[in-house]
């Protein structure tokens, strides 16, 4: 009988061979360049759209949005009266680390996004990006205080802030934060030498976002840069490759690792504002507008005041009565739908696509169920043959009717329309990003220029090293959700029919593909609870690290 055999997964989130083989070819990465020709090596074609959210959840579950039910870092409520943070409580699946403690495998799971609250599992889990302040973090819920003893630099996410003034703290704060993300993973490792590993960096996606066009001479806001962001990038990416060192370290011929991401990316010139666009042709109306409050003003102006800033942060960080003050909170306060005038309202956008405001379904909707399908045909028309017009470059890769792309049971919580931007071009003046703003001052332009100047591709990177694994392979096709089964199929974990994804059979020696074909089961009934829901300190907090990212703009 074989030994148990081992998966370490490493995810890094909006990797992309874009940089990956630029720097390879500069010397600057061996230890990638190494697994790479020693192992399997493809794209990993992430979800429709190319949505961390979404694509976390799918990679988790091996399923798509209707069946895990997660479309995006929004949600509807039940009632339809107010869009909340989604968070690991709306994953309505079980999830690999889950299915693998099932099977008597020891897990341990670091910073993987949309998994706080912590589930129970087999072993550890510490929770991602979701999370808002260092508490109540982790299973066991002692392990988080463990973490924090002998880690006191331990933080959940790269804070930043987009004026120039800041960009020279950025590098050292993400490489510190790489560096203790990689002494946790490596304490981890140690302490339950589990066999079922799976943590994720999120650094590169971050950085990725605001210095893109640093790396892109051809990019519209490259002039006038120095060569600061393509270094910070460049010291990331080393710093990646040094950490991935502790897991090969760790490897015997009974492990496989993996190294994948949620989605790629690439330069983005401008952004679509797609509230903006049904506001003016007649989809959307506004009531009337009104004035920022005094507090929303405030902040504004601390934000272009770095010192100011740090100060407030420094607060928050350290005084009593002050550190879970939700700044934000009062400017964000005043929601989306009190803004709207649903009485003449037909449709509406919220990431990742638009939703009609239908009668019955909607708590004020307005569009008859007979028709529904014309609307949305018109609307799906109409975004389809959208241009920029001074380039004339179509905005979409696609637009879908949902039903198109998803199926499953939470099929009913998505939106009707799924947008999916044109982000694959090499050249930045041909993709575009979406942004959800219904208003800016000056202009009612639709297309704007002042957000993050990076954004997610569908092509990101599957790398996989191990004994079991073929050497200088080219994978070809292969998906997110297809990492799952892959997963379980390597641990020797039976796989649940109702995956979306298949094994990637074609990656392993035949040797053990002919002696080890996949197993399948049904998958587990579970009763899931209520979806849980941010208090508001912590629901500000998540936003702010959202809106720094351009997430909800």
């Amino acid at each position: 009988m074989d030994k148990r055999r081992k998966v370490y997964i490493v995810g890094i989130d909006g990797a992309t061979f874009r940089i990956l083989d630029r720097l390879i070819a500069q010397g600057k990465l061996p230890t990638f360049a190494s697994i790479m020709e020693r192992g399997v090596r493809g794209v990993l074609r992430s979800t429709v759209p190319a949505n961390s959210a979404v694509a976390w959840s799918t990679f988790m579950t091996g399923k798509n949005p209707g069946k895990h039910g997660v479309f995006g870092f929004l949600a509807l409520t039940p009632d339809g009266q107010r869009l909340v943070l989604t968070n690991g409580g709306h994953v309505k699946s079980e999830t690999i680390w889950e299915m693998a403690s099932r099977a008597h495998r020891r897990v341990a799971v670091i910073n993987v996004p949309l998994t706080y609250p912590p589930r129970r599992v087999n072993g550890v889990l510490v929770s991602g990006m979701d999370a808002s302040f260092l508490r109540e973090f982790t299973f066991p819920a002692t392990l988080g205080n463990e973490l924090l003893r002998l880690f006191p630099d331990y933080a959940i996410d790269l804070p930043f802030v987009r004026h120039a003034s800041f960009q020279t703290l950025v590098e050292q704060r993400a490489i510190d934060l790489i560096e203790v993300r990689r002494r946790v993973m490596h304490y981890l490792l140690e302490k339950v030498d589990p066999d079922l590993f799976v943590g994720v960096f999120t650094t590169p996606d971050r950085l990725q976002h605001h210095f893109w066009h640093v790396l892109d001479p051809a990019h519209p806001r490259h002039e006038g840069d120095g060569p600061e962001g393509a270094g910070i990038i460049s010291a990331m990416y080393e710093r990646l490759d040094e950490a991935l060192g502790c897991f090969l370290e760790r490897m015997d011929e009974r492990t496989t690792l993996l190294i994948i991401s949620d989605h790629g990316f690439s330069g983005v010139a401008r952004r679509f504002l797609v509230n903006r666009w049904l506001h003016q042709m007649g989809w959307l109306h506004l009531k009337d507008e009104p004035r920022d409050s005094a507090w929303a003003r405030l902040l504004r102006t601390v934000k272009r005041h770095p010192r100011l800033y740090e100060s407030a942060r420094w607060m928050k960080r350290r005084l009593p009565g002050v550190k879970h003050v939700p700044f934000r909170q009062r400017a964000v306060a005043r929601s989306f739908f009190d803004k709207v005038d649903w009485s003449r309202t037909r449709a509406y956008y919220f990431p990742p696509g638009i939703r009609l405001n239908l009668k019955g379904r909607e708590a004020c909707g307005v569009v008859e169920a007979n028709e529904f399908e014309s609307v949305r045909e018109r609307l799906i028309a109409a975004l389809s043959a959208l241009r920029e017009p001074l380039t004339g470059e179509r905005v979409f890769k696609g637009v879908y009717r949902k039903e198109e792309i998803y199926a499953g049971p939470h099929l009913d919580r998505a939106p009707d329309i799924i947008l999916d931007p044109m982000q694959d071009h090499e050249e930045a003046q041909r993709n575009f990003s979406l942004g959800r703003r219904l208003r800016r001052r000056g202009t009612e332009d639709v297309f704007v220029t002042d957000g993050p100047t990076g954004d997610h591709a569908s092509e990101g990177i599957l790398l996989g090293l191990g004994s079991l694994l073929k050497s200088g392979h080219r994978l070809h096709g292969a998906t997110i959700a297809d990492v799952a089964p892959t997963v379980l199929y390597s641990l020797g974990v039976p796989i649940p029919m109702d995956m979306d994804g298949r094994v990637l059979t074609e990656m392993f020696i035949p040797e053990f593909t002919e002696r080890h074909p996949p197993r399948f089961c049904q998958g587990e009934e579970v009763s899931w609870p209520s979806e849980w829901q941010y208090d508001q300190s912590e629901e500000a907090v998540i936003r702010e690290r959202l809106r720094d990212l351009g997430y909800l703009s």
